[in-house]
């Protein structure tokens, strides 16, 4: 494969078995030292600089907002470049959002991700109907 194909691969391997459950699989194509960055405006905001930090500062709170059942992808990539274009349901709610994160892939294995949200205003309602809170 070239390094697009690879690209993404990873990346679709990454939401497959992310929706799937299976964590081990998930986390085989995300580098140790990945730098995830969430945008400032949610309690969950990066810079994550380890995929440790990330599963344990941010995954937690993501987890509780959306519907997974409600969940598209597309992908866009070149190069080391991979974009996933979301669309995701909120969890008991009729409110949707849209993302758009753009992975790096070196190795076979993700490096960096960075997360932006066409329109955050579904999520904050969400996250305040939650109480959510950043974590100290």
């Amino acid at each position: 494969m070239d390094t697009t194909e690879v690209s993404r691969a990873v990346v679709q391997g990454i939401y497959a078995a992310a929706l799937s459950g299976d964590r081990d699989k998930q986390l085989s194509y995300i580098d140790e030292n990945i730098v995830v960055c969430p945008p400032p405006y949610f309690p969950w905001a990066g810079p994550h600089n380890s995929r440790d930090l990330w599963q344990q500062n941010a995954i937690p709170l993501i987890r509780g907002v959306h519907d997974y059942s409600r969940m598209t992808f597309e992908y866009m990539a070149e190069g080391d470049k991979c974009l996933a274009m979301i669309h995701l349901g909120l969890a008991d709610s009729d409110d949707e959002v849209y993302y758009w994160e753009m992975w790096t892939v070196r190795d076979g294995k993700a490096v960096a991700m960075q997360v932006l949200c066409w329109d955050p205003r579904p999520m904050h309602k969400q996250i305040d109907r939650l109480g959510i809170k950043a974590p100290s």
